[in-house]
């Protein structure tokens, strides 16, 4: 571990193996300064062994760590979300309270609630070339804490995807993929009249209606197509779940979905293994933030 510019009155790079352990995570480092008073204005943890003058090259007092590949920590104090000091409590987080500033808007969005030991999280319901601004709070059992603010940030995604939001796991179609007319569910009547034109009356129904049809695969292996029958079985559970669901279309637009009509193609008795392509239909149940 590599401090920046301090004053602790120890030595703190003695170890004998500063190499982090495979499988081992921190998340939490503390220092203890005695009498002498402590002053730190960078905590950076590195997984490797570096020599004397590498440590040396650190200390001047304009030098800034930068995240590295091999880097599993990084506290500049800078109130960004690589790390920082989390202000404004006395007692301990017990949760993370995420919310998402949407273009334009003033008012922030709750995304979701985590628990402390939660070190990352995933929106799925962004949508494409917008620019967001996440904020975190710590939440204690009677305080929460400044928040950490991000900058801006602008998904980038494209493709069909299919997203169980209860459990947070996409899946995408891609590979062999096709979809039907993305047709509008409307509600209205017409009325016979003994005039040029008949009268209609409109009801407030407006949802998306579609269907796709993909080869569905373990999204890990990025080189091979692994499909097994868990993840065929999975999959159709799911289809037919209550779980809130999501699909992304291929223009980034998100809706709230209600999702029927699995079902497998015809076999080709000729083929002796062969890949399942999987087809589904969705349509619209709601606003994606209800």
């Amino acid at each position: 571990m590599s401090l920046g510019n301090f004053f602790l009155g120890v030595t703190p790079l003695q170890s004998f193996n500063p190499v982090v352990p495979p499988g081992v995570s921190y998340d939490k480092v503390t220092f203890y300064g005695g009498n002498v008073g402590t002053t730190i204005d960078s905590v950076w943890g590195r997984n490797e062994i570096v020599d004397d003058t590498t440590i040396e090259g650190y200390n001047p007092v304009t030098y800034v760590p930068e995240w590295t590949p091999s880097t599993y920590m990084l506290a500049l104090f800078d109130n960004t979300l690589d790390a920082g000091n989390i202000s404004g409590l006395t007692s301990p987080i017990l949760t993370w309270q995420v919310f998402r500033q949407d273009p334009d808007q003033t008012q922030l969005r709750f995304l979701a609630e985590l628990d402390v030991s939660e070190s990352s999280y995933e929106d799925f319901r962004a949508l494409v070339n917008n620019n967001y601004r996440y904020l975190i709070f710590g939440k204690s059992a009677t305080e929460v804490s400044n928040p950490l603010t991000s900058g801006f940030i602008t998904p980038d995604h494209y493709g069909w995807f299919l997203i169980d939001a209860d459990d947070e796991i996409p899946y995408k179609f891609d590979l062999n993929a096709s979809t039907g007319s993305n047709q509008t569910d409307e509600d209205y009547t017409e009325f016979s009249t003994n005039n040029r034109t008949n009268s209609f009356s409109r009801g407030n129904r407006n949802a998306k209606r579609n269907s796709v049809s993909a080869i569905i695969k373990d999204e890990t292996q990025c080189l091979t197509i692994d499909q097994t029958n868990e993840l065929l079985d999975e999959f159709n559970t799911f289809i037919t779940s209550t779980r809130t669901k999501y699909v992304k279309d291929r223009r980034g637009r998100i809706y709230k979905v209600f999702t029927f009509g699995e079902s497998e193609p015809q076999w080709n008795e000729n083929i002796i293994e062969q890949f399942v392509t999987v087809n589904f239909s969705y349509v619209e149940s709601g606003d994606v933030f209800e």
